[in-house]
């Protein structure tokens, strides 16, 4: 199923099967505190530490910025950088 939801969102963004969902898109489900969508992402082409190009926030923050325990926890099972700082953390 969560094989399935990652091509389903892939195939609504115009992307072919196995093809990498982009960092913008995996970043927004984490921020809208979507699980099920990031479950299906990390199952089968999101990068757990996808970063913004912006500023640097991976997603693990997003989530931890909106109060999502359970995004949070999918993120860490799936090799999350807990000690990542972002742009305006780091100096």
């Amino acid at each position: 199923m969560a094989m399935t939801l990652c091509l389903v969102l892939m195939a609504m963004d115009g992307r072919a099967a196995g093809t990498a969902m982009n960092a913008r898109d995996f970043l927004q489900l984490c921020w809208e505190a979507m699980p099920q969508a990031v479950q299906a992402a990390l199952a089968g082409c999101a990068d757990a530490n996808a970063r913004a190009q912006e500023d640097s926030r991976t997603a693990l923050m997003l989530a931890a910025f909106n109060s999502n325990p359970e995004v949070i926890r999918l993120l860490i099972e799936a090799g999350a950088k807990v000690n990542a700082r972002d742009n305006q953390r780091a100096r």
